[in-house]
């Protein structure tokens, strides 16, 4: 089973990683999307701002990856965790493939 699913996207040139995750939880009871490429949902007026960063501190902790703690009354209007979902992604990337070299495009 899958823990973590990171989209790639094909170009001209080369290959991509989308800022996205699809992740199921430690306990394989949340399954958690999250899509920063979505201009709906960013940070300052994001109607899911609380269930965003609720799924970011579970990935965090499931996976073992440090983040600077969220000043709750700053985070949303400085976007941080938007900014921290990309530094998730990529952790994951570098913690997971050892060498980009044999990814077949």
């Amino acid at each position: 089973m899958f823990k973590a699913v990171i989209p790639l996207i094909i170009t001209q040139e080369g290959l991509l990683f989308d800022n996205s995750i699809l992740y199921l939880d430690e306990k394989n009871r949340t399954l958690i999307l999250m899509d920063m490429g979505s201009n709906k949902y960013s940070c300052p007026n994001c109607p899911v701002y609380v269930e965003c960063v609720y799924g970011l501190k579970r990935i965090v902790s499931d996976v073992n990856i440090s983040i600077k703690e969220l000043d709750e009354e700053n985070a949303r209007n400085l976007r941080i965790p938007s900014k921290l979902w990309t530094k998730v992604v990529f952790t994951l990337l570098q913690k997971n493939l050892r060498n980009f070299n044999s990814l077949i495009v």
